[in-house]
């Protein structure tokens, strides 16, 4: 994983924070009561046009929200400014702890930036609340601020060298939503590999099976750290360079590795190898005879096409 902190670009949740909200006051009885105001209300308008502009004066929790929304959309001492004012009127808006910790230079201060909001997460969820979604996490607006602050969490412990405990952190995240909506496996499969933990790694690996481009490169570089150039590790490379040969190409400096990261990606594509290798490239980098055994395969394949 490249040295990288969480960007400090609006969250979707943050966007939505406010319809959701807005529409959970209605008091629907039925899905299909829900279905029929979505259809009629919702479907094709913007989002100014479906939440009404409140009159009068704003509660608490309405003026925080507010407070954050125009913290993502100031410069940053007047979004830090912001987001400093909304804690100090709701200690838990977990938002604003995120906001601060993406904004942090010093990966210490972040950490307690995120570790502040996983707390503040998990208390607006509640106690029993956060027993009974595990395993569906994601699925629920309320956990996605504690997902996120946790995750942010995650990566500065890594970035700080505290690799167990940043191993424990996405595993948690992983147990909390299996279906891993935010796409941490790859991340854990990256430290796991790289940190010589093969039984977990194996473990992680069978419970996600799937063909990415992520997955392919990250299991061929485990055969061969594990066992050296076998049979089953130049396959394993062959499987992978058909999901996506940029990666290959990257590695072995056929291609230029992007100076800015991509937002988006297809697969297949150089967008999807150059965020591939932000996150992989030191695993590669620090895997005695990788490289070579890259740039031996390469040669090959070239040779052959």
């Amino acid at each position: 994983m490249a040295n990288k902190k969480p960007n400090k670009v609006k969250p979707l949740e943050v966007e939505l924070k406010k319809p959701y909200d807005d529409i959970g006051k209605l008091n629907f009885e039925s899905i299909d009561e829900i279905e029929t105001y979505l259809n009629k209300e919702v479907i094709g308008k913007k989002i100014d046009n479906i939440v009404p502009i409140k009159k009068g004066k704003l509660s608490n929790k309405e003026n925080v929200n507010e407070l954050m929304y125009d913290a993502f959309e100031a410069d940053k001492a007047e979004g830090i400014k912001l987001a400093n004012k909304a804690i100090k009127l709701d200690a838990d808006n977990v938002d604003a702890y995120i906001f601060l910790g993406g904004f942090e230079e010093d990966l210490d201060k972040a950490i307690v930036y995120y570790k502040k909001g996983m707390e503040a997460g998990k208390r607006t969820i509640g106690e029993k609340e956060f027993e009974e979604l595990k395993g569906h996490f994601w699925g629920f607006h309320e956990t996605r601020p504690y997902m996120k602050a946790k995750a942010a969490y995650a990566e500065c412990l890594f970035l700080n060298n505290n690799i167990e405990e940043s191993i424990k952190q996405y595993t948690d995240l992983l147990t909390l939503n299996p279906n891993d909506n935010q796409g941490l496996r790859y991340y854990l499969a990256n430290i796991l590999v790289n940190n010589n933990k093969f039984k977990i790694y194996k473990k992680l690996h069978k419970q996600y099976k799937e063909d990415s481009t992520f997955w392919l490169f990250t299991y061929a570089i485990y055969l061969f750290k594990k066992d050296g150039k076998t049979a089953k590790a130049d396959k394993a490379l062959l499987k992978a360079y058909k999901a996506n040969n940029n990666v290959i190409a990257l590695l072995t400096g056929d291609k230029e590795v992007f100076e800015d990261m991509p937002e988006f990606y297809s697969p297949g594509g150089e967008e999807e190898a150059n965020i591939y290798l932000r996150d992989a490239v030191e695993l590669w980098l620090k895997t005695t005879n990788a490289i070579d055994w890259a740039i031996e395969f390469y040669q090959k394949r070239k040779s052959i096409n």
